[in-house]
């Protein structure tokens, strides 16, 4: 992770906890919070009618790229694992990747009209970049499905012979890079028209790009309780795995 925020900061232009200035797009890591699964994990409460009567909070990501504005909006969510875990983690991993950013995608068309993202999954020094798209089902006004499109793996090198990675991953960074700024305008030029129309408001109509019409579909989140649980499960099985690896190794 370190190593690919290096890359964003020094290569991109991606500015690192400032303002964002050369791209518009800043990085935010350190298990900070996606707003939009705020919501969806306060409608999943209401819906299953969970014991937690807690406060509902975001979820934590590992990396969070954000348009930056006086209003901070999150345009892509990234996450990071070791090597060293089992094909259970790694599964629950690829499917929480793509429910985040399935949930803020829809936030990011209802208000700004955004119909695709781009994000990263690493496992260890081993990921891949995907776009995820809305796409009409045709069902009626404003329904869409979310489909994800694999651009390309991203391959961190870590030994002379894996050095030829290196063209193609950074060849997708900067393909990450440019769908992130085009991202990021359009949300600061939306942001700004929002500003103006707030003068306005009560006194002259404004158009906007925001798809008001557009139904963001239920994505389910594991209840709080259940998700503790179901941790220790993945990390027994995690050990489990480990353990037989080792043991297997020593044969």
């Amino acid at each position: 992770m370190e190593t690919i925020r290096e890359v964003f900061t020094q290569l991109h232009g991606v500015s690192y906890g400032s303002n964002g200035a050369d791209t518009g797009v800043i990085l935010a890591d350190g298990e900070t919070s996606l707003q939009s699964s705020k919501v969806a994990i306060a409608m999943n409460k209401a819906i299953f009618h969970t014991s937690d009567m807690s406060r509902a909070y975001g979820r934590k990501i590992d990396m969070i790229l954000k348009c930056s504005s006086n209003v901070k909006v999150d345009i892509s969510s990234n996450e990071w694992k070791r090597a060293t875990i089992s094909k259970s983690i790694k599964l629950h991993q690829h499917s929480k990747n793509l429910r985040l950013n399935t949930s803020n995608l829809f936030s990011l068309n209802t208000r700004f009209g955004i119909k695709f993202t781009v994000a990263m999954n690493f496992v260890g020094n081993s990921g891949y970049l995907y776009l995820l798209r809305l796409v009409d089902d045709g069902l009626g006004l404003g329904d869409y499905i979310s489909v994800a499109h694999l651009v390309t793996v991203l391959v961190v090198p870590t030994t002379i012979e894996s050095l030829g990675t290196v063209k193609d991953t950074l060849r997708g960074l900067l393909t990450l890079k440019e769908h992130l700024v085009s991202i990021a305008w359009k949300v600061r030029s939306e942001l700004h028209k929002l500003e103006h129309a707030s003068d306005l408001e009560d006194i002259c109509p404004t158009p906007s790009t925001g798809s008001s019409h557009s139904k963001s579909p239920f994505i389910f989140f594991t209840p709080r309780n259940n998700r503790v649980q179901k941790r220790k499960l993945l990390e027994l099985d995690d050990y489990d795995e480990t353990t037989v690896n080792s043991f297997t190794d020593q044969l």
